[in-house]
């Protein structure tokens, strides 16, 4: 399988290196060729414990004996355990809600916003990335991501700069919600400024 082949029947949504891998390990991934490489995408931050983590894999491997997938209408056990560790080792109050993926928890939380909120304004922040789903990327600040496809004048979109915030907050009145990223992925990996966090979580 070479490039050519690989244009000619995958849609070219990323600019890929000319790598091919071969297999993975921790942080490395090594090419046809023997070469290894130094993986700091992480899986675009879903391989937390690096690539091919021996208790992942046998967790997996315990789990697919069981059974590969089961619908929601039968309830996983495993998913019952993760739900009452997060509530509880995060100390709030509330239920989880299981998805696939970022985007798809972001358009879950946006229709719970329209649901409940009705009206108001959402706050999100330059640079956020939120997912390329469309509802997603109505709270993702990349405008030129973003205004090819969904420009939402329910979505006001601020630097991270905490007086800029203060001020929004003092003058709005109604916000319906809140989305931000305690530090940037795609943004550059920075970290949100100090103070910003609890000025909104203190806003009423």
């Amino acid at each position: 399988m070479n490039v050519s082949t690989e244009e000619t029947y995958i849609a070219g949504t990323y600019n890929r290196y000319p790598i091919k891998v071969s297999h993975a390990k921790g942080i490395y991934v090594w090419d046809n060729d023997g070469k290894s490489y130094i993986d700091t995408f992480m899986g675009i931050g879903v391989l937390l414990f690096g690539h091919n983590h021996e208790k992942i894999i046998d967790a997996m491997k315990r789990k697919m004996e069981k059974y590969v997938h089961l619908s929601n209408f039968f309830l996983d056990e495993d998913a019952l355990f993760v739900a009452q560790r997060l509530v509880e080792e995060t100390r709030r109050y509330g239920k989880v809600f299981f998805t696939n993926s970022g985007a798809e928890s972001t358009e879950c939380a946006l229709k719970v916003v329209r649901k409940v909120k009705k009206t108001g304004k959402i706050l999100s922040f330059v640079r956020n990335f939120h997912g390329r789903t469309l509802s997603a990327l109505s709270v993702t600040g990349f405008e030129n991501i973003r205004s090819q496809f969904i420009n939402d004048e329910n979505v006001v979109f601020l630097p991270y700069d905490y007086e800029t915030v203060k001020r929004f907050l003092e003058d709005e009145e109604h916000i319906a919600a809140v989305f931000l990223e305690v530090v940037h992925g795609s943004g550059g990996l920075d970290v949100i400024p100090e103070g910003i966090v609890q000025l909104i979580s203190e806003y009423k």
